[in-house]
């Protein structure tokens, strides 16, 4: 006699997964500088220096939300972006670890299925050689527990006196049409035991005849696997995006700071570098280095 159970507790109401006897048919989100030009009435300029500022330090237009009669202002700098990409990134991790796990959980009901269906094989096969093992049963009812849109029967087991002895019920293998042809009529059933209590295990002989696809919680737990699946792989590709959104707001806000901390320096030292161009302070006319006066207007070089 193999294993009664994968699950050391008797089922009930058709379940996989339950601690009762079988029942019901189941398994189981910038400054503008100014141009200053030179004028021959004013002293030399020099280009202004700007201080280095963070992108996030900028002056933004916040955005207001108003909902339900107040307003809502939500700051754009950059440390509030980071700050949003990563309140989202941890509820990306949280649903993928969720979908993940939903996703085990299903492949173990699964494989809970397809040990039961071989539990249950055993017990017609030794019960069909053992023919007191085999009872006729009366179909009285049949009902649904909506796992792949199939249908359990309840049958009952009569004794010599018309005295209810047994009464059990399948898992959801059968379709409505089937279920309906066989209300109140007798079929076999195979037990565990030859001493019939109400707790003894049975099973419908003709669940031999039923696929393993034909179990309507098997069906529900495939697909329910197969979204759990896709569910996983779209937050795990989401969450992987935000990141790299992240990255790259964080790069190009390093990259900003460290322009405009060498930008300035650099055109101030070039300009110190160029060549210092002489010009007649009455009528423009450029001179030379060795000229004292203009050899335009006459006048002397200051």
């Amino acid at each position: 006699m193999p294993p009664r159970r994968s699950s050391s507790r008797p089922r009930r109401a058709g379940s996989h997964f339950t601690s009762r006897p079988r029942r019901a048919g189941s398994h189981f989100s910038g400054r503008v500088s100014k141009n200053v030009g030179r004028s021959h009435f004013s002293s030399p300029v020099v280009a202004p220096i700007r201080t280095p500022v963070r992108r996030s330090a900028l002056i933004r237009s916040p955005r207001i939300y108003v909902f339900n009669g107040r307003k809502y202002t939500y700051s754009t700098g950059t440390n509030n972006r980071i700050r949003t990409i990563n309140i989202l990134i941890i509820i990306a991790l949280i649903m993928t670890a969720i979908f993940v796990s939903s996703h085990f959980a299903n492949d173990n009901d699964l494989k809970t299925i397809e040990r039961d269906r071989a539990h249950y094989l055993s017990m017609i096969e030794i019960a069909e050689s053992t023919p007191s093992l085999i009872q006729t049963a009366t179909v009285t009812g049949y009902n649904t527990n909506g796992a792949g849109g199939k249908y359990f029967i309840y049958y009952t087991v009569y004794n010599d006196f018309n005295h209810a002895i047994y009464e059990g019920e399948s898992y959801s293998v059968y379709t409505l049409d089937e279920v309906q042809s066989l209300l109140h009529k007798e079929i076999e059933v195979a037990f565990e035991s030859q001493l019939i209590t109400r707790n003894t295990d049975s099973i419908p002989v003709d669940y031999k005849d039923k696929a393993l696809e034909d179990d309507g919680e098997y069906i529900k737990a495939s697909e329910n696997k197969r979204t759990s699946m896709w569910l996983s792989i779209v937050a795990g590709v989401t969450c992987g995006a935000l990141i790299i959104v992240n990255i790259i707001i964080k790069v190009e806000d390093r990259e900003y700071v460290e322009d405009t901390s060498s930008g300035p320096s650099n055109a101030s030292v070039s300009a110190q570098n160029k060549p210092k161009i002489n010009k007649c302070e009455y009528c423009g006319t450029i001179l030379g280095e060795n000229e004292t006066s203009c050899p335009n207007c006459g006048a002397h070089k200051s």
